[in-house]
Parts: C-alpha cells; sequence; structure tokens
C-alpha cells in the first residue's frame, strides 16, 4: 500500500479479500497491519463458509448459493470463521473478533453495505474486526 508505517487510523473492506489469492491476502493483511496506527481498526467483510456450508447441510441454503459464491464472482478464496481469525492473527493483529452486519459498537460498522446493496441475507457475510 502507497501509505506510510502507522499512518493511517482505519482500513476498510468489504466483499473483497475472497477475490485474491490466501497467499495475496495474507500480504495485503499484513500491509495492513503496517500502515496502521497502534490502536487502528481493520473491518473485513467476507463470504461466511461456516454458513453457507452449515445451510446446505441442513437444508436452508440452496446449492445455487454455494456455488455461485465459489463460482460466479471471480471469487479465489472462501474463508472459514475460524481461518479468517487465524489470517488477522497472524498479521500481527492481537485484538480481532467477529462482528455482525452494522453492528452499532463497531467504529466501522456503519459502513456495511453489501448486503443491502446486492439485497442478500446478511449472515451470507462475517464480519472480522481487529485493533492492531
Amino acid at each position: 500500500m502507497p501509505f506510510a508505517d502507522a499512518s493511517i487510523d482505519y482500513v476498510f473492506t468489504e466483499e473483497f479479500i475472497e477475490h485474491i489469492s490466501k497467499a495475496d491476502a495474507a500480504i495485503m493483511l499484513r500491509e495492513c497491519a503496517r500502515v496502521l496506527k497502534p490502536g487502528g481498526v481493520l473491518r473485513i467483510a467476507t463470504p461466511d463458509l461456516d454458513w453457507l456450508s452449515a445451510g446446505v447441510l441442513d437444508g436452508t441454503v440452496p446449492c445455487d448459493v454455494v456455488n455461485g459464491s465459489f463460482y460466479g464472482h471471480g471469487h479465489q478464496y472462501l474463508y472459514s470463521r475460524a481461518e479468517m481469525l487465524k489470517a488477522v492473527r497472524a498479521a500481527g493483529f492481537s485484538d480481532v473478533r467477529h462482528s455482525t452486519y452494522k453492528e452499532p459498537s463497531s467504529q466501522l460498522g456503519y459502513l456495511d453495505s453489501h448486503a443491502d446493496r446486492f439485497q442478500h441475507d446478511p449472515l451470507l457475510s462475517q464480519y472480522i474486526e481487529a485493533v492492531l
């Protein structure tokens, strides 16, 4: 990222990380940690592989939705909740948690818009918030 070390307060990325390889995502997350000031916040929204998988198993999510999530939008890697937390922690974030769509107590949750813009269930995505 073309920013100085510790120069940014917030990084918000919505429905992006799944469009790059896992290796490139690791680089991107390390760059987020590099450019964020101490106490800076990272918020990520990305499809929730756990929700998709559970829905297929219990019959509430059609296979077409899963296949669309994997193949229909140029996605390269979908994350389980555990894998996403692991990736963010590996990039240097220690305070990492799952959030909810437009979570009122989130500093960046008000920016969430994908579910509204694309008219899908907000539960299709997972929301991660991390403080450096």
